[in-house]
């Protein structure tokens, strides 16, 4: 029992670093995209070739694994830029709602296409649900400038779908903490190429004015990447999913309380739908499990 309460709390603990994306990203919102980008995630890619190299947990990537980590780098590139300029513009409830729906149904449609995994009533009704949710969000007052933000939310949750996808081909040969260093190190230098290609403004008041909120941001990713990994060891993973989808309340709470934003209705209804199709999977395998025990 009290496993599964360091569990939780772990996996509660990780929602909230990652919930809090939103807002650091706020904080810095008026430096260009890429740059703020390349920037941070230089950061968090020395912290975790340092910890790597502390823990003894990079090897040599095999030949043939290759590929896959240049698949996985091929999604993670847009996991990030995307959603900071979605931050800049919508409300943190509505951008993490829009992300988590593309989330979940590029998660199902991967797993259908490259994993052959089986198509059951309950995948389609998390994917009719989940589309519902997205459609109620745009039918919102969207004007035409909030069009590509939107988008980009949606890129990101396809970007993200892809790089926890694809990740399971290596995941097993190769520590977390090697993995996420090759992902942020290939994002920094990517990010950093584009930013010079744009000629964006290399504002250096970001790294001397904003150094809490750079290193706040790497601090959040690295506890978010190693408490969710940590507390998924001490719970089943269907508990744990429900508990990581408090990662959408605290990035709408975080909206409410320190930009007094709100959400429209139909914003609300979709986003709970979002999260009713992340969430059933997970309860319907816990009523199973309870079931299962009392029968015995």
């Amino acid at each position: 029992m009290l496993k599964q309460l360091k569990g939780s709390f772990l996996i509660l603990i990780s929602a909230l670093m990652f919930g809090a994306y939103g807002l650091l990203s706020r904080g810095i919102e008026d430096y260009d995209v890429f740059y703020q980008t390349y920037v941070r995630c230089f950061v968090i890619a020395l912290a975790l070739l340092l910890l790597g190299i502390f823990r003894k947990e990079f090897k040599r990537i095999k030949k043939e694994d290759i590929k896959w980590f240049v698949v996985v780098c091929l999604f993670t590139v847009f996991s990030i830029a995307p959603i900071v300029y979605a931050f800049k513009f919508l409300t943190l409830g509505t951008a993490s709602f829009l992300f988590y729906g593309s989330l979940t149904i590029f998660t199902y449609i991967l797993g259908f296409a490259f994993f052959k995994e089986k198509f059951t009533n309950l995948k389609l009704a998390v994917l009719i649900l989940s589309t519902l949710g997205l459609l109620l969000i745009f039918s919102g007052n969207f004007g035409a400038a909030l069009l590509l933000p939107s988008l980009m939310a949606l890129l990101n949750g396809i970007a993200s779908s892809g790089e926890v996808t694809f990740s399971k081909k290596i995941s097993n040969n190769y520590s977390t903490t090697q993995i996420s260093f090759v992902v942020f190190i290939v994002i920094a230098v990517s990010h950093l190429i584009l930013s010079l290609l744009l000629n964006e403004n290399q504002d250096i008041t970001l790294i001397t004015e904003h150094a809490p909120n750079v290193l706040a941001f790497a601090v959040a990713s690295i506890i978010g990447m190693l408490a969710v990994i940590e507390g998924y060891k001490f719970v089943e993973p269907s508990v744990g999913a429900i508990i990581g989808l408090t990662e959408v309340v605290f990035s709408l709470m975080f909206g409410v309380l320190f930009f007094s934003e709100s959400a429209n209705i139909n914003t609300l209804v979709g986003g709970l739908l979002i999260i009713a199709a992340a969430a059933l999977p997970s309860w319907i395998e816990i009523k199973r499990r309870r079931r299962k025990n009392e029968i015995q």
